[in-house]
């Protein structure tokens, strides 16, 4: 009997480790999503749980280039507007139904109705028609050049439910490598997808969790979590605790924001280039980034990064700053803005107008639900806002900014830029869309458009046993079924 017990015991023990060991947790950004409306991925947060229940059409290579997911290939038309989809056979949803032509096609026309998507325009697209059981075609209004690349965004990977505003229960069957098990107010927990399979042996269980900032930094700490994802509140001295009180490692995952201000061209007071010029130069006598903030925090001087596909030229940015250093201060009495809760640099902002003895008249959002409701039923001055600008193809970036449905610069309807934005898509040769986008980016602040504060950079922590080593080096990477585990303390 005490054999037995033993026996049992150490069985449990062994049993008890091994979930252990192939369970990670990870302490999230954002917030945890309750629901989510796919047409609609306006968050970071919502954004980077997609891509971890569904299954995109088409990924990136180790060398960088697209090759297919969930399609097994593809055809398109000299005129660049009919596309022919093959879908792979044997390619399964968690609960063993197989994905077939039929439950891309019903996305993407549900996807086109519903207009609102952040990462690419449904609104080009004709319809979707299903060929067989394994094809499909797309037609497009015009010409597009960037659809391939584009599916690699969860917008486009299939659902099992299809619906506006889809809760966590809905889930529980995906295309994706996990599947949700059980969702509670603290966390999700994700299980693996049986029918998934990328050579990699990721995590069999995700704990999922979302922690305030304090939290955050105390988990590390305490090495309550395996990896920690933190929000915009960790700066550098978060950054330099963890790296000399803490067994954590840094990892770089290529991501980068930049924080600007929007002016807006259509309110009384930037209504002409040259008042929004003068606040600009203005604005830029100010130092918002002390030396200390780096390396996760730098001074911006124009929307790109630095390495940035179509970055204008240090010259170029040079040259724009120099030409109106000499203009006056604008004479402004008040201005009404629009800023993020989470925005680091309000108070700075506000002080720099009160010195320009400027009133400002400022509203917060707290998410970009908020932001929208906004935009639509007030006017302001300037919004505060900040994008991805990580991409290894910034056009993308550059649409989510000028999303009619949610724009974070406002620019006038009839705007020369919207003209050149609008030529990004339909650029035939790489060359040519480099140029397009360093042009936009120069005439961002030509114009007057933008006042560029700050570049972002992201860093994830985790103990020694997550092993980065099939993430992506080159583009921004943050799935968690890239991972592995090993022994390691």
């Amino acid at each position: 009997m005490t054999v037995k017990l033993l026996t049992s015991a150490i069985i449990t023990c062994c049993m008890s480790y091994q979930t252990l060991s192939n369970t990670l947790i990870a302490d999230m950004y954002g917030h945890l999503p309750n629901s989510i409306d796919v047409s609609n991925l306006g968050t970071t947060s919502e954004y980077g749980f997609m891509l971890h229940v569904t299954r995109p059409l088409v990924k990136y290579s180790r060398d960088l280039q697209i090759e297919g997911d969930i399609l097994q290939s593809w055809t398109i038309s000299k005129n660049n507007k009919i596309f022919k989809f093959t879908v792979k056979k044997n390619l399964f949803f968690s609960n063993g139904d197989a994905i077939v032509a039929k439950n891309i096609v019903n996305l993407l026309n549900w996807q086109i109705k519903k207009k609102s998507a952040i990462h690419f325009d449904f609104t080009t697209i004709q319809k979707a028609t299903e060929l067989s059981k394994f094809e499909f075609q797309v037609n497009f209004k015009k010409p597009t050049t960037n659809f391939i690349n584009s599916l690699v965004h969860p917008e486009f990977g299939p659902l099992y439910k299809i619906g506006d505003t889809l809760k966590p229960i809905d889930f529980k069957i995906t295309s994706g490598p996990y599947y949700i098990e059980k969702h509670t107010n603290n966390s999700i927990l994700l299980k693996k997808n049986p029918h998934f399979s990328n050579g990699i042996n990721y995590p069999e269980t995700v704990d999922w969790r979302v922690s305030t900032y304090d939290e955050q930094l105390q988990n590390i700490i305490k090495s309550k979590v395996d990896i920690s994802f933190p929000g915009l509140k960790f700066g550098i001295n978060e950054h330099k605790i963890i790296q000399t009180k803490t067994n954590f490692k840094v990892y770089d995952p290529n991501i980068g924001f930049t924080f600007f201000l929007s002016l807006n061209p259509e309110s009384k007071t930037f209504d002409t280039k040259s008042k929004r010029l003068m606040f600009l130069n203005a604005l830029n006598k100010v130092d918002f980034i002390d030396k200390n903030m780096s390396p996760v925090w730098e001074k911006a001087e124009q929307l790109y990064l630095k390495g940035g596909f179509g970055r204008p030229s240090e010259a170029a940015i040079s040259n724009f700053w120099n030409s109106i250093k000499t203009l006056p201060n604008p004479q402004i009495d008040k201005i009404n803005i629009l800023m993020s809760k989470n925005f680091i640099f309000t108070e700075k902002i506000i002080d720099a107008l009160k010195t320009l003895k400027i009133k400002p008249n400022v509203i917060m959002y707290t998410n970009f639900d908020e932001y929208s409701k906004l935009l639509k039923t007030s006017q302001f001055d300037i919004i505060q806002a900040n994008n991805d600008f990580s991409s290894l193809d910034l056009m993308e970036n550059i649409q989510v900014c000028f999303r009619k449905s949610r724009p974070l610069i406002l620019i006038t309807e009839k705007s020369k830029l919207q003209t050149k934005v609008d030529k990004i898509v339909s650029a035939i040769s790489i060359e040519e869309k480099r140029n397009i986008i360093s042009q936009v980016g120069l005439q961002l602040l030509e114009d007057g458009f933008i006042y560029p504060i700050a570049h972002y950079k992201k860093f994830i922590y985790s103990k020694k046993s997550v092993s980065f080593d099939k993430l992506s080096q080159f583009i921004p990477d943050v799935r968690l079924y890239k991972l592995e585990l090993n022994n390691e303390n």
